[in-house]
């Protein structure tokens, strides 16, 4: 019979086979130019895609930025982002997971010959792997829309465990959120008149970014003074103000965080992958 203890926060398999949970929590240096946040230009995500800036505009899916007019054009979804992110590093990522199992299972024998021993070291590294990383699958919010961009559910990284990214925008290491002219209006509820503020929600559901800024400029009587400016000028100023359409609607952008945090949790779950990966393939061989 094999004997499994618990000693000194480390598990002793049969022929004293360890899991170095030090090892376990080790950062790795994986291949620096990662997914999504390795790309220099604006990025929308949507439903789970991501988007870029085109010179060809479309009336289905436009920004405008200052005076220019610009379409968006779907960019490889972070699945394939990925998948390419791996194949390209294909030789440093199987450089970490060798290196990795041998730091982290210590005793295991060059020809192990008991796969059940080999099954239950996997298996208490997968978990040892997964407690080390607080990680947890995101809950995805489905954003108000017309339901002309469905959700993709391409089972990626990012997608799976990167929060609050299904109507967010991302430039020079700031995400945005993006809100309908409704739930911006929401915010100031206290300083709209209540009957206007009733009238003013149903009516922005449809309205363009000009006809709002219209319809608080004809009616500014009713929203209190110091609140005015701000209200009506993020919606709307002049020629030069921001706007972007995206599945039928209008969208106000709000800066939400620096793309800092989520950056370190995407290079984390990746990290994860691998090391998840390497004790799944049988210790490199």
């Amino acid at each position: 019979m094999g004997k499994k203890v618990v000693q000194g926060g480390e598990l002793l398999f049969k022929e004293d086979i360890i899991i170095d949970e030090e090892a376990v929590r080790m950062q790795l240096t994986i291949p620096s130019r990662i997914p999504i946040f390795s790309i220099d230009e604006m990025q929308v995500f949507y439903n789970s895609h991501v988007f870029t800036l085109t010179k060809n505009s479309s009336k289905d899916a436009m920004i405008k930025v200052y005076t220019t007019e610009y379409g968006l054009n779907e960019e490889k979804s972070p699945k394939l982002q990925e998948d390419e992110y791996f194949k390209a590093n294909t030789a440093e990522v199987n450089k970490l997971k060798e290196e990795f199992i041998k730091k982290a299972v210590i005793g295991m024998p060059d020809n192990c010959y008991d796969k059940s021993l080999e099954k239950q070291a996997c298996l208490t590294l997968v978990e040892k792997i997964n407690h080390a990383y607080d990680i947890a699958e995101h809950s995805y919010k489905a954003p108000p829309s017309k339901g002309l961009v469905p959700k993709l559910s391409d089972d990626s990284i990012f997608n799976t465990y990167i929060g609050d990214f299904e109507r967010a925008m991302l430039l020079d290491g700031k995400v945005y959120r993006l809100e309908t002219i409704q739930e911006y209006l929401s915010m100031f509820q206290k300083a709209i008149e209540p009957k206007f503020y009733k009238e003013l929600e149903k009516k922005s559901v449809l309205m363009t970014p000009e006809e709002a800024f219209k319809e608080l400029t004809d009616n500014r009587h009713k929203i209190h003074p110091w609140g005015f400016p701000f209200i009506r000028n993020k919606i709307w100023y002049n020629e030069k103000s921001f706007k972007i359409f995206l599945d039928g609607i209008y969208w106000i952008p709000k800066f939400a965080s620096t793309s800092k945090n989520a950056e370190e949790k995407y290079r984390n779950a990746i990290e994860r992958k691998i090391k998840t990966d390497a004790a799944e393939e049988g210790f490199g061989k």
